[in-house]
């Protein structure tokens, strides 16, 4: 006897594919977000930590100055040189330059006095004698060649290192004319201070044979000069 044959049962058809292929959930919803938020907050640490650390050793090694002193009176001594603001000019420009200064802003001439007190305080000036200028949002300007009233003066000094004409190093206890000339945008003009930087310690490159160092590999620590350990100040108003 034969037992009827049933039919075949279709199977299930496949789904159909979704339109554009398989869908990923958002970044933000595949539990990311905390790691990218850590990412956000410790960025910034992981690459100023190192930088902060740089200049504190720098501080602490004598290479890099500390924040200048505010000097009230207009006049300070240090590092051997007794130093006088005597003021500061805007917009005085020598009668035989003929280049102006750029449009937006003004020439300004920082006028100083210097009279080292010793020898060792004349090295020290004509080492380094900085002299940059600063406004009250923080922004800075070092030294211009454009000429202003340093080129209109007879017998003054640029600031950078503070030498005599022979480049030798200034004659003690005499008052020395230092003029620092700026170009400065006009917006800033009435919120200037100067800071000067001068080293405490005078380098003299002959106390050091780097190249038997270089040799040698070996060297008494004792041998090495001092580090320049310089100091600033900051001057606003001139002296009375």
């Amino acid at each position: 006897m034969r037992h009827p044959v049933s039919p075949p049962v279709p199977s299930t058809p496949p789904p159909a594919p979704i339109p554009g292929g398989s869908r990923r959930r958002p970044w933000w919803r595949r539990g990311q977000v905390p790691y990218i938020l850590a990412l956000v907050v410790l960025l910034p640490v992981t690459a100023g930590v190192p930088w902060w650390l740089e200049r504190e050793s720098a501080r602490e090694s004598g290479s890099m100055p500390a924040p200048p002193v505010e000097i009230p009176t207009g006049a300070a001594e240090f590092s051997d040189v007794h130093w006088e603001f005597r003021g500061a000019a805007v917009g005085a420009v020598d009668e035989s330059s003929t280049i102006p200064p750029p449009e937006g802003t003004e020439l300004v001439d920082a006028v100083f006095t210097a009279t080292p007190l010793t020898e060792n305080g004349a090295n020290l000036l004509a080492q380094k004698c900085d002299i940059r200028a600063e406004d009250d949002a923080g922004r800075e300007w070092r030294t211009s060649a454009a000429g202003g009233l340093r080129d209109a003066l007879d017998d003054t000094i640029e600031p950078g290192r503070c030498v005599d004409d022979d480049f030798e190093p200034l004659a003690v206890d005499e008052e020395h004319v230092v003029v620092a000339t700026y170009e400065i945008p006009e917006d800033a003009v009435d919120s200037l201070s100067f800071v000067l930087t001068m080293d405490r310690t005078y380098f003299e490159p002959s106390d050091v044979d780097l190249e038997e160092f270089a040799l040698e590999l070996e060297w008494d620590p004792d041998d090495l000069p001092e580090p320049p350990y310089p100091q600033a100040v900051r001057f606003r108003e001139p002296v009375l």
